[in-house]
């Protein structure tokens, strides 16, 4: 609202008449209303008073402003225009004795320029919303709120709060929307006491409201040949604006094909084109569907005939297929290239199955796929497998060969499909991979640890075929090992003294002592020697004897027994050595005593050491 601004005159006529005439007053404005922070004027002129005396008061006190006066007229100027300011003004003049004066009230104001609407959330329809209307720097706070659109005044509140100084009001007004609302303007009307003090606000109503009015559209048609390009278009009306989705039917459901998109565009078209289309307008007050069936046609094209499995082998179950693609549908016919022509197999919807396929069984096949408009035929061949189980190791030397010599292990296999050789060794935690794709299995200077179970394995996409064979390295004993248990023996001790060895066939071990009379033997087990409690005695020299049919091989370890002394003597303090103590140990061995001391004493201090004697 453009500002605005009262004239204020006052006027006082002060008429006294020596023959008898009264004193008279006119003040101008008689009712002022005037905006905070502007200039406001009250005059007062007194009549037929050549030369009155005229002052300004509020009640007893002098008023704010700044006073005037000229001849018969006072003018009483107040800039600017605060709160304080709204006050009753009396205006007094005096002539010749007699005294009169008028009263006026100023009435002071404030309003904004424009007031503010804004709503609080989103108006949907159906729901109750609200919108509120923002004044800010009011004054007085008592007005009247009006609310209207386009076709009059739809609702009127009044606000009354006391209040000494300008104000932040706001208001708010509830209603209902309807979709009829969605793009009228709304006014909030702002009156004070002044029916002619005033100001507004507009907002365009945006009304929120689930999608409506679904419809989908197709060009050039809904039934299309093949190769054309054509389109389906989907509208919807929704505020917020709707989202879009397409989803075609298939066997599993609707499926997702386009997103955010008003068209769904075919270029070109394909006989799988045809189905039910669906296209689905959503925003976040709901959701609306419609569909709509698009048809496709064309003669038969892209007809596949396949074998199933991939990879025939004798025996398997076989499926002939045939598809295409075609609208109307196609007629399907299987045949069978025989030695008479081709022969017409009794197939169900392009399927034709044979149990146990043999050989024979192969051989030309052919689909022809035929429908009004045309027709078209493919051809594929069926090739049947097999596998010939034999499978065969053959050893180079042989299957026995003696320690050091090169050997080899060949796998040979009759298959009509080439082979993958795996070779596995057999083991204390099963079946071990040692090579692949390998025939001949190389040992190169053959080792007693290389006997033992082999495998070869051959295998296909046909299948697989294993066989086994037991491979031996023979040798004389060898590496054979004494050893004592523990390393450092102290009387006392439990001693184990055991031996191995390597040899094919398994060496006989005998464990043997030498004593002043020879080597006596010992009642061993596997090699193996266990002594309880071992005393000073049974130290001295021990033999492992390993033999077989191939050789000998003896080997000597010493086994040392330390004996242990304890001496005990009294606890001193740390870092000092009584005097009497070290009288008592001069000429005798230097101990250091600090707590409690162990001496040992060493017997036999040499380095245990093995001999190895071997016996061809």
């Amino acid at each position: 609202m453009a500002s605005w601004r009262l004239p204020l005159t006052a006027a006082l006529a002060l008429m006294f008449l020596l023959t008898g005439y009264a004193l008279d007053l006119e003040l101008t404005p008689r009712s002022v209303w005037s905006r905070i922070g502007e200039k406001a004027v009250l005059s007062c002129r007194a009549k037929d008073c050549p030369s009155p005396t005229i002052k300004w008061t509020v009640g007893f006190d002098r008023p704010i402003g700044e006073v005037s006066n000229q001849g018969s007229v006072s003018t009483l100027t107040i800039d600017p225009v605060t709160v304080q300011n709204e006050q009753m003004y009396r205006c007094t003049a005096k002539c010749e004795g007699k005294t009169k004066w008028k009263d006026v009230t100023l009435n002071v104001y404030s309003l904004p320029e424009a007031v503010t609407l804004e709503t609080v959330g989103s108006l949907q329809v159906g729901r109750k919303g609200a919108v509120k209307c923002v004044v800010p720097d009011v004054y007085p706070v008592d007005l009247t709120v009006e609310w209207l659109n386009e076709t009059g005044v739809m609702n009127t509140q009044r606000v009354n709060e006391y209040t000494r100084e300008k104000k932040n009001l706001t208001v708010t007004y509830e209603f209902t929307p309807e979709l009829r609302h969605s793009g009228q303007n709304l006014v909030c009307r702002i009156r004070l006491r002044n029916e002619e003090l005033q100001v507004e606000g507009t907002l365009t109503l945006n009304i929120h409201y689930p999608p409506r009015k679904i419809n989908i559209s197709a060009e050039p048609s809904l039934t299309v040949r093949r190769g054309q390009n054509a389109s389906l278009t989907c509208t919807a009306d929704g505020n917020p604006p709707v989202r879009i989705v397409w989803s075609k039917s298939s066997a599993d459901g609707w499926s997702v094909i386009a997103e955010n998109q008003t068209a769904y565009q075919f270029l070109p078209t394909r006989i799988e084109n045809s189905g039910t289309y669906r296209c689905e307008a959503k925003n976040e007050l709901g959701k609306i569907a419609t569909e709509v069936e698009f048809c496709v046609q064309g003669r038969p094209s892209d007809t596949r005939l396949s074998v199933t499995p991939s990879a025939v082998r004798e025996g398997d179950n076989v499926t002939i297929s045939c598809t295409t693609h075609a609208n109307p549908p196609a007629h399907l016919v299987l045949r069978r290239n025989s030695t008479s022509g081709w022969m017409e197999l009794k197939s169900e919807n392009g399927i034709f199955s044979i149990s146990a396929v043999q050989p024979d069984d192969g051989g030309c096949y052919l689909c022809e796929a035929s429908n009004d408009l045309g027709r078209q035929i493919i051809h594929t061949e069926l090739n049947v497998q097999y596998l010939h189980k034999t499978l065969s190791i053959s050893a180079k030397p042989s299957l026995t060969v003696r320690e050091g010599q090169n050997a080899s292990l060949t796998c040979t296999a009759d298959s009509s499909s080439p082979v993958t050789i795996v070779w596995s060794k057999l083991s204390a935690e099963g079946w071990s991979v040692i090579a692949e794709d390998q025939a001949a299995l190389q040992l190169s200077q053959a080792r007693i640890e290389n006997s033992g179970i082999y495998r070869c394995e051959a295998k296909n996409e046909l299948g697989k075929i294993a066989t086994e064979v037991e491979f031996h390295v023979e040798g004389r004993p060898s590496d054979t090992r004494l050893s004592v248990t523990p390393s450092a023996v102290w009387e006392g001790d439990n001693v184990t003294i055991s031996c191995t060895t390597h040899s094919n066939p398994p060496a006989y071990l005998v464990l043997k002592r030498n004593l002043t009379s020879g080597w006596m033997e010992l009642k061993s087990e596997n090699g193996i020697f266990s002594i309880s409690a071992v005393q000073l005695d049974d130290g001295g020299w021990y033999q492992c004897e390993a033999s077989n049919d191939l050789g000998m091989q003896i080997i000597h370890t010493e086994l040392n027994v330390q004996e242990r002394d304890v001496v005990a003597e009294a606890k001193s303090p740390v870092g000092i050595i009584a005097p009497a103590f070290i009288g008592a140990a001069v000429g005798s061995v230097g101990l250091v005593l600090s707590g409690l001391y162990y001496v040992y004493r060493r017997i036999n201090l040499k380095n245990s050491y093995q001999m190895s004697n071997d016996i061809l």
